[in-house]
């Protein structure tokens, strides 16, 4: 998997982030952002 940061990155490619993230759980997130951001995304 390869993961980059997009600058200006559309409202709508965020919130499919967001969905992708959170369907995949928790777990998933907390190892893939750390704990520092709340579960689940919004």
């Amino acid at each position: 998997m390869i993961i980059r940061f997009e600058e200006k990155v559309s409202t709508e490619n965020a919130q499919l982030v967001c969905q992708w993230s959170n369907f995949l759980g928790k777990s998933f997130q907390e190892q893939w952002m750390g704990t520092m951001i709340p579960f689940p995304l919004t």
